[in-house]
């Protein structure tokens, strides 16, 4: 590992309540000099929103905006973390620590982990505090519990192979519905399966469904769907 540098941190920040910050989520920003999130500029991001609700002196902190596209195509997206990794590298070689924001678990479809494994081949030193997964919260919402007993439980990208994941046994949750929320449940709909939807967990403007015919038309990205067998 490279000397006399700063340590980056993938903080899980939870779903989006402040309170369901781990105590050691908020130790660590705490003591963080920078500020990394997702969002496209340094004003706005969903992760930064609530953050700066709870982090101590969070005004005398430096913000940095590493925007990951909302795109498939592998170049676009190699570019932008290429980037990502420069702007937080030329903060470690400053002897500054770096805590990386990422919604939920950095570890569940999480922008951060690509970031945190070219940090690492680079030499410096990098680690991942656990967050509150978005589906636990979501669960908990509903006064539902995810699997029982045997149950399998599968979470899975919405924007993928709905049909193929739909055969799968036990509960199903689809993630970050937004773009292919009609598509899914239009599939929901023609098998009328057993269906929950929360969008927004945790949040203020959180709201929860229940049943096929109670899904809302329209869902951003923070929308969750929940499918069970029984």
């Amino acid at each position: 590992m490279k000397k006399n540098v700063g340590c980056l941190y993938g903080i899980g920040v939870g779903p989006g309540d402040p309170e369901l910050l781990t105590l050691k989520a908020l130790r660590i920003m705490n003591g963080c000099e920078v500020i990394a999130h997702p969002g496209n500029d340094c004003g706005c991001g969903v992760a930064l929103s609530f953050v700066e609700q709870v982090v101590e002196r969070f005004d005398e902190k430096k913000i940095i905006s590493c925007e990951v596209p909302m795109t498939k195509d592998a170049e676009v997206l190699n570019s932008a973390y290429e980037k990502n990794v420069s702007v937080i590298c030329s903060h470690l070689d400053a002897g500054e620590d770096v805590a990386f924001l990422n919604l939920g678990d950095p570890t569940i479809y999480g922008s951060y982990m690509v970031i945190h494994e070219k940090v690492r081949e680079l030499g410096y030193e990098a680690h991942i505090i656990s967050g509150v997964p978005s589906f636990c919260a979501a669960a908990a919402a509903l006064d539902e519990e995810l699997c029982r007993r045997s149950e399998e439980l599968h979470i899975i990208p919405a924007t993928y192979g709905i049909e193929e994941a739909l055969q799968l046994s036990g509960t199903k949750v689809f993630m970050k519905s937004g773009k292919n929320y009609q598509e899914l449940r239009k599939v929901l709909k023609d098998r009328k399966l057993q269906v929950l939807v929360v969008c927004n967990a945790s949040m203020e403007q959180q709201m929860c469904y229940r049943g096929v015919d109670e899904m809302p038309e329209e869902a951003g990205y923070l929308t969750l769907v929940i499918v069970f067998d029984r």
